[in-house]
């Protein structure tokens, strides 16, 4: 699943940040314009032996960055001009196919199952 948004001008309020989790998807950030800055925080578990450190990558267009399911994270558009950043979505995620009119081939789409959702 893509989510497109429009290009939008940088850098972002770095007081207006979203971090947030995906439970159960993988979520594909493409770069097409500018630069971003994906903030990434893993979870804690028990065995302090497997716990990462904070990136903070980079990436220029074009470019893609994974996020995992699970981790924190954020994308910081940074450059100056134009910033355009498209999500992939894998699996398909049912929050946004339960919303009227957000899927534009809805009638074509298979309807994802219950939990993909952020």
């Amino acid at each position: 699943m893509i989510n497109f948004s429009e290009p939008r001008p940088g850098p972002r309020d770095v007081t207006k940040m979203s971090p947030h989790v995906h439970e159960d998807f993988e979520q594909g950030s493409l770069v097409l314009e500018g630069s971003f800055v994906h903030h990434v925080r893993w979870p804690w578990g028990t065995d302090l032996r497997f716990w990462r450190q904070d990136e903070h990558a980079i990436c220029a267009g074009p470019s893609l960055a994974v996020i995992p399911p699970k981790s924190v994270h954020t994308s910081q558009q940074v450059s100056q001009g134009i910033n355009q950043l498209v999500d992939i979505f894998a699996p398909p995620r049912f929050d946004f196919s339960e919303v009227e009119g957000w899927v534009l081939n809805a009638n074509e789409y298979p309807m994802p199952l219950r939990g993909n959702d952020g």
